[in-house]
């Protein structure tokens, strides 16, 4: 075991505000907080465990990899362990980046809007209804009694707990603890009690890209007692990387489903499992995202219309999501059992440079995030045979394989 000893300067940072909306301060005292909130969160991961092999001491750190083909190309950075880049060739051969993304860094810590951009979120990703559940899951926990537990509620208007809480995995300073030219591992460790879930978790990622235009995630985690872990990649696409068009509306889309977990009208599981079978959510055969979308079906909230569901893979699981605009097509494999899309509604962020940016923004539907994920909130929901909780001898694994290529 080595131990890390990192000298701080002496800060004065409350945790607490970025549960506030920062929006309406000056930039100049924005940036101050974030880079304060990332010293302290560092400093927090650095006391919580000494099972690393170097700190990554600048959280925005950029690391750099390629496959051994130069097929695809992407860049990470520390905090949240964060895919930040990513570029494959279109079908005449030029690189584009089809990854939504800040070229302002401190946008991944202290944005006015936090869509998780490229993050890992854990410790349990997506919705907890009520921000309570119990050990064993049962339907309807009852706060105060025995073997339940309140998590944070940050989505403070619905009474919900979402990716994480208030500061999860993705507000995070990961440690680098292996590195080569395709390949980093990165390292987390989530203390007891944090975001109100009983027991710690060992985190390690390790993102690796190989020829032939792969992108693999391999993720592995401890925990030290029973506790719900549900961890995703949180990236969001746009295949041509918004060159041809301001939205994924022309995107192609086919996932081996039919089925999908049911939403009531203000988003949240209902404990039922829908059949898309003539439905605007049946994917089975290549569609394009816009063909349907302003169906009665896609409605997520009152009064708006877009994609926000978790699609229950058939037992031969398959995605592929492709634009015959650029010709990029990328096709998944995964251990998990469903994915989640969500279409970007009312999305209104700062471009890259690359994308046009910082005069353009990623708007309405200009993107897709694509979550391979376990059932949205199933520790509420028994009956479906899902098991989320998981302790010492029973490992959390999750892994996924991107395969990016060309279409005539």
């Amino acid at each position: 075991m080595r131990t890390v000893l990192t000298i701080l300067p002496r800060i004065h940072f409350d945790p607490s505000s970025i549960k506030k909306n920062l929006s309406d301060r000056p930039t100049e005292w924005r940036i101050m907080q974030s880079r304060k909130m990332v010293i302290f969160l560092t400093l927090l991961a650095a006391l919580s465990s000494l099972h690393v092999s170097y700190a990554a001491y600048d959280p925005f750190l950029p690391i750099n990899l390629k496959a051994p083909d130069n097929s695809v190309k992407a860049t990470f950075i520390p905090f949240g362990a964060t895919l930040t880049n990513f570029w494959t060739k279109d079908r005449t051969g030029k690189f584009r980046d089809v990854l939504l993304g800040f070229d302002n860094k401190e946008l991944y810590s202290n944005g006015p809007d936090h869509p998780y951009a490229g993050a890992i979120v854990g410790r349990y990703a997506n919705r907890i209804k009520n921000a309570t559940f119990s050990i064993p899951p049962s339907e309807y926990p009852i706060p105060g009694a025995p073997n339940t537990y309140e998590v944070s509620k940050n989505i403070v208007s619905e009474g919900i707990f979402l990716h994480g809480g208030f500061i999860g995995y993705d507000r995070f300073n990961w440690t680098i603890t292996s590195q080569t030219s395709s390949s980093v591992t990165l390292y987390h460790f989530d203390p007891p009690g944090h975001e109100g879930f009983p027991g710690s978790v060992k985190v390690w990622v390790t993102y690796t890209l190989k020829s032939g235009g792969i992108w693999d995630t391999y993720i592995k985690a401890l925990a030290s007692e029973k506790t719900p872990i549900m961890l995703t990649s949180h990236a969001y696409w746009n295949l041509d990387a918004w060159q041809e068009s301001e939205d994924i509306l022309d995107h192609y889309l086919q996932i081996n489903s039919s089925k999908v977990v049911a939403l009531a009208s203000d988003g949240h599981p209902t404990g039922d499992i829908w059949d898309v079978t003539g439905t605007a959510l049946d994917f089975r055969t290549p569609t394009t995202v816009g063909a349907r979308i302003d169906d009665s079906s896609t409605s997520t909230a009152p009064g708006v219309h877009g994609y926000d569901y978790d699609w229950i893979y058939d037992p031969k699981p398959s995605f592929q999501f492709y634009s015959k605009k650029s010709g990029i097509k990328f096709e998944a494999k995964t251990n998990q059992p469903c994915v989640q899309i969500y279409t970007c509604q009312g999305f209104n962020l700062p471009r890259k440079a690359a994308h046009g940016g910082p005069t353009k923004v990623y708007g309405n539907r200009g993107c897709a995030a694509i979550e391979q994920q376990s059932y949205v909130d199933a520790i509420h929901h028994p009956s479906w045979g899902v098991d989320q909780i998981y302790h010492p001898g029973r490992d959390y694994v999750w892994t996924s394989s991107y395969k990016f290529s060309v279409i005539p």
